[in-house]
């Protein structure tokens, strides 16, 4: 079961002292820590939190692997669709040189969807 404890202090300075001593009992096995952080308010009265475990770095990995679990899902067939498109090209050579050969009607098909380059050659 966790608690949570919090300790007000009249200096920044005795805050950090007990943060440190905490820490030392952690090493030698007393006590276990989760999470501690000293908060302290400014004469301005911003408020500056400082945290014993940086949650930039859990924020960064947890985005990258749902950036690239995303980028996966919707991104990952257009890789596939790649060849499909030289495949397609062919289809369209072959059919486009039967018709000036002769070989299909030329009304079979209507070739406008034959890019110009190809019907020219």
């Amino acid at each position: 079961m966790s608690d949570l404890i919090v300790l007000a202090f009249n200096s920044e300075d005795g805050a950090l002292q007990l943060r440190d001593k905490l820490l030392s009992l952690q090493k030698q096995m007393l006590i276990q820590l989760e999470d501690a952080a000293v908060v302290v308010r400014r004469q301005d009265g911003k408020v500056k939190v400082k945290q014993l475990h940086s949650l930039v770095g859990a924020g960064a990995l947890g985005g990258a692997f749902w950036g690239m679990l995303i980028g996966l899902i919707f991104w990952m067939p257009w890789p596939f669709l790649g060849p499909a498109r030289p495949c397609a090209m062919a289809i369209r050579v072959l059919i486009s040189s039967t018709i000036m050969a002769g070989i299909l009607r030329p009304g079979w098909r209507d070739p406008s969807w034959i890019p110009a380059a190809i019907i020219t050659s």
